[in-house]
């Protein structure tokens, strides 16, 4: 059979039609899971960081799910849970508002120690 360009590229459509169709079936679950969790940390009290957020940890939507916990919920978290997040999403635009807010819980149990060992002069 001789090569026609035409049929190859037509090949090559085909693969990354059926790759999109499957990321995008696989991205609406996803979607859908990540606003249940989403809304249960904006609308309900919580104690806890929502086990089921845990499923969501491969999605790149999980730090959002985080950041929004650790804001919302400053006096549950730990200085351990702050470093880790600040650390791991350092050059997203979710960590410099976080710092934030962990600043000012800890200056408002006057919590001086700790507050300088996260304050970063470009705050």
């Amino acid at each position: 059979m001789k090569w026609h360009p035409f049929r190859h590229g037509l090949q090559r459509l085909l693969v990354i039609g059926i790759g999109l169709l499957t990321a995008t079936v696989a991205g609406a679950a996803t979607e859908e899971d990540f606003l249940a969790v989403y809304t249960l940390i904006r609308e309900k009290p919580l104690t806890q960081f929502p086990p089921a957020a845990t499923a969501l940890r491969q999605s790149i939507l999980y730090p959002y799910l985080r950041y929004h916990y650790l804001k919302k919920y400053p006096e549950r978290a730990n200085d351990t849970q702050i470093s880790e997040f600040l650390t791991q999403y350092a050059d997203t635009p979710l960590a410099k508002p976080l710092r934030q807010r962990w600043l000012e819980q800890l200056s408002q149990h006057q919590h001086w120690s700790r507050y300088l060992k996260f304050y970063q002069s470009d705050d």
